[in-house]
């Protein structure tokens, strides 16, 4: 319907499955560098940590100088498909005195940036500090290669007293991780189905552990005159995919067991989805004439059926407390809502089949007055100056309307005043504002007296909207 704005500033108008289950086992790696290197005041043989033996490396620090050195080059060799679940470092040290400390902290970047310190000491045996840098980054596989991996170590004193020598024994990573594996499963796990007709089951591959790799998925002992896909034939799990097994009229009836397999990274993991092909069943279609409107709502409706065995009877269900026994019956909806209606078709030998459709019955559509607002309402300028002001309109209709047009008008000053809206005809949705821009440009002779102007909004039907605002000329 189409609304018309009067107005100088108006507001907006306006089978069975059998799971190959995988188990869980988290791996563990434990290594030790075979590559150290010092800083400008390093550790002295650095290269003693490289093992669990009677050798250490040593660094003698003052109150002002430290000694730091980095290990690396551990040799981790994990998929890149694990995920790894811990990352710790050994540090077996101790101190000559109780002021010698090491500052322990890793790298994942080849030394480019650090994660936290972690400092431990104060021991003048050896002992073994076991630091969990899990928490430091999230790690990958690739964080723990040759390249990026480093373990940075400095020993500083604490406090005064005589000057500390510091004794690495031992500084190995221990990392844990579980490498990729999924599940895989049918639901349902078996099904029946008439001959020409089709089977589905949702294959569910589920990521038991490691990192998502693709997986993907095959068949076999298909049904002959069958055919088997999955959509999607593949994917990164979890993911669901549908089987549809699509029978022919030339599928002997009969139990077919149907092999589900999913491959990835290496891997292989089954379910079995078990079809049982029967004879002709009815197929029921329902469809409706119309399927919406506004109450009361009258709709023609239709129940088609196919295959099964002759007679076959009718039971249509329209969701709101009535019923009939006819195929095509008509029935009128009185009361506005969404209606699934059912189609019930039974054969002799008590098959059944059923089908919907959705009738969606509205309420009519109420027309309301739109409101119309002005910002700012009074404003002061020269004359001959122009002033802008911002027009709302709102469309006050009810949901059961669509959107309607809004053409705005104004009245102003006589003479030489003049005024142009930014959009002076807009579509506006129920419950919808628009906002547009009007222009008052006064009369280059008017005198500095208050003028005021009203802008009124009207719509086709009647329904009318307004506003109104002050241009006070001060000059």
């Amino acid at each position: 319907m189409k609304k018309t704005f009067v107005l100088p500033i108006i507001s907006v108008m306006i089978l069975m499955v059998t799971l190959m289950a995988a188990s869980v086992y988290a791996d563990l790696a434990t290594n030790s560098p075979t590559v150290c290197s010092g800083s400008a005041s390093p550790w002295t043989t650095c290269g003693n940590a490289f093992g669990n033996n009677i050798n250490q490396s040593t660094a003698a620090v003052t109150g002002t100088v430290n000694r730091t050195s980095q290990w690396r080059n551990y040799g981790f060799t994990i998929p890149g498909s694990a995920s790894v679940n811990s990352v710790k470092v050994r540090a077996d040290f101790w101190a000559s005195r109780t002021s010698g400390s090491v500052n322990i902290k890793v790298s994942t970047d080849g030394g480019n940036t650090w994660g936290p310190n972690h400092v431990v000491g104060g021991n003048t045996a050896e002992q073994t500090f076991t630091i969990d840098v899990t928490s430091d980054f999230t790690w990958t596989p690739s964080k723990l290669n040759n390249s990026n991996l480093r373990i940075n170590a400095t020993c500083f004193k604490v406090g005064g007293g005589t000057n500390p020598t510091c004794r690495l024994d031992w500084v190995p990573v221990n990392v844990t991780y579980t490498a990729f594996d999924f599940s895989v499963s049918a639901n349902p796990s078996s099904s029946s189905v008439a001959q020409a007709r089709n089977a589905t089951s949702v294959v569910s591959v589920n990521l038991v552990s490691g990192s998502p790799q693709s997986v993907t998925l095959s068949q076999s002992g298909c049904p002959t005159g069958a055919t088997c896909n999955f959509v999607p034939s593949s994917g990164t799990p979890s993911y669901n995919s549908t089987l549809t097994v699509a029978t022919s009229a030339s599928t002997p009836e009969g139990t077919y067991n149907i092999n589900v397999t999913g491959t990835g990274d290496g891997k292989t993991r089954s379910a079995v989805y078990t079809v049982n092909v029967t004879d002709s069943q009815p197929v029921a279609s329902a469809s409706a004439n119309p399927t919406s409107g506004i109450r009361p709502l009258t709709v023609n409706f239709t129940g088609g059926v196919t295959g099964g065995d002759a007679p076959l009877t009718y039971f249509w269900n329209f969701k709101d407390g009535t019923n009939s026994t006819q195929q095509n019956p008509q029935h009128v909806y009185n009361t506005a809502g969404a209606y699934n209606a059912t189609f019930t078709a039974t054969d002799f030998d008590g098959d059944q089949s059923m089908s919907s459709v959705l009738v969606t019955v509205n309420e009519a559509c109420v027309r309301n007055y739109p409101t119309v607002s002005i910002t700012p309402s009074i404003q002061s300028g020269t004359n001959g100056s122009t002033l802008d002001y911002n027009t709302s309109v709102t469309n006050n209709d009810n949901g059961a309307c669509g959107g309607s047009t809004f053409n705005m008008s104004q009245s102003i000053p006589p003479g030489d005043w003049n005024a142009v809206f930014s959009n002076s005809s807009f579509v506006i949705m129920p419950s919808v504002t628009q906002t547009v821009m009007f222009s008052l440009t006064s009369a280059a002779n008017a005198t500095g007296s208050n003028v005021f102007y009203n802008m009124a909004l009207n719509t086709a039907s009647g329904y009318e909207g307004s506003g109104w605002a002050e241009y006070n000329v001060t000059g």
